[in-house]
């Protein structure tokens, strides 16, 4: 087992004030089209609670480059999760994290016993369960998987 440094926060966008810091739903960017299905599966879930919806996004940046310069300027990826963020209306703070190893810093960054939407795009082969959820699970918090509908139209 290899030990990752600890990822930093990049961007961290401030927190309505008129919601309860305290409960907090998480939702993990996995890419634009299920993390989208995710947000509004959230946004569902927390209407009337006063809740704020974190969008963890863990950027994975390759080896060869150091772990603060990534293959993609930060200030490009932060104004795209903020557009996202901004498509969903509500309390939805987002957080980027450069890391080398994606679950782990999920993982880390999660409060204990969180409640976790991850949105996954669903296939008429397919019906498993993503990895990140099982290790989310065995680490004791609540998920609840998002499908996001594939556009493609099958074929015979």
């Amino acid at each position: 087992m290899t030990k990752v440094k600890a990822a930093e926060p990049v961007y961290i966008a401030a927190p309505a004030p008129e919601t309860d810091p305290k409960l907090q739903l998480y939702v993990v960017y996995t890419d634009r089209q299920a993390t989208t299905a995710a947000l509004k599966t959230a946004a569902q879930l927390v209407r009337g609670l006063r809740a704020r919806i974190v969008l963890l996004v863990a950027y994975v940046v390759p080896y060869p480059l150091p772990l603060e310069n990534p293959d993609v300027p930060a200030e490009f990826t932060t104004g795209a999760l903020s557009q996202l963020a901004g498509e969903h209306g509500g309390d939805v703070s987002v957080q980027l994290y450069l890391c080398r190893d994606r679950e782990q810093t999920v993982c880390n960054e999660l409060r204990a016993a969180s409640l976790v939407v991850i949105g996954r795009r669903t296939h008429w082969w397919s019906n498993r369960t993503p990895p990140l959820a099982r290790i989310l699970k065995r680490e004791g918090h609540d998920v609840i998987l998002a499908a996001a509908m594939s556009n493609r139209a099958l074929s015979i």
